[in-house]
């Protein structure tokens, strides 16, 4: 009898104290769903409302026959606020309230001390769009091989919010799983500063399209060991790397590829 070839499908788990600086105080309470769910689950009602077209005499077609659309909502999942948050934003800085401590933690790439250049975007980035990081203290891998991701702001959903989650790509391997994390910049020009203002976001608030080229993936919890980083720059793809190169020499092969 032949085996069956193992199907490929996230994993992930639950990591409240890691070696790096971010540390969570919960032991569990959390799962991936309650961070990522299929888009098709949660589509803006607007898409829903529309009829699909059967007779071209009859209806013009809409955007709910467009091929995009529907690559886009079958092969994503929406990454969705696990919890009620608060940001809370003043001159002399910002604050999150979230419903129990643990949900998320929160870092910024444009709010680094002065004496580490004040900012990781460099001095010509627009200086009103103030990056918040998200970090959920989960981590995604495959069981399997290598999978892409590509992040897309969650345009459809709200195409005027103040804030939104920039394209992005990450890789994930079976070796390496990534910390799921979301970044997103809020336009400060929108906001009463002077005053002190806020952005309430609902739970289940759909804030990222997180796209799959090759279509959403079931996921399961497992047991997961990420590699401590060796270097301060370029572990990430020093460890891709290392993947791709140990992936290459198991294959009789190799020299073709």
């Amino acid at each position: 009898m032949f085996n069956k070839k193992k199907k490929q499908k996230l994993v992930w788990d639950f990591i409240p104290k890691r070696s790096s600086n971010v540390t969570f105080n919960d032991d569990g309470g959390k799962s991936l769903d309650d961070f990522l769910v299929p888009l098709v689950s949660v589509m803006p009602d607007w898409f829903k409302s529309l009829k699909q077209t059967k007779d071209y005499l009859q209806q013009y077609p809409n955007v709910r026959t467009c091929p995009s659309f529907i690559e886009l909502f079958k092969n994503s999942y929406a990454y969705i606020a696990p919890c009620d948050l608060v940001f809370k934003f003043s001159r002399q800085g910002m604050d999150v309230v979230q419903t129990d401590d643990g949900w998320v933690s929160i870092s910024s790439h444009t709010a680094v001390p002065p004496e580490m250049g004040g900012t990781q975007m460099g001095p010509l980035w627009d200086k009103s769009l103030q990056n918040i990081k998200i970090m959920s203290g989960l981590q995604i891998g495959v069981n399997k091989g290598e999978c892409n991701i590509m992040h897309i702001p969650a345009y459809y959903h709200n195409p005027r919010s103040i804030f939104y989650a920039p394209t992005g790509i990450s890789t994930l391997t079976s070796s390496n799983p990534l910390d799921l994390n979301l970044n997103i910049f809020v336009d400060m020009t929108k906001l009463d500063m002077d005053n002190g203002d806020t952005i309430k976001i609902k739970h289940g608030t759909v804030l990222a399209y997180i796209y799959m080229p090759s279509g959403i993936l079931p996921y399961s919890k497992v047991k997961l060991d990420k590699k401590m980083r060796k270097s301060f720059l370029g572990d990430y793809q020093r460890q891709l790397d290392e993947f791709r190169d140990k992936k290459k020499s198991k294959c009789p092969f190799s020299f073709l590829h």
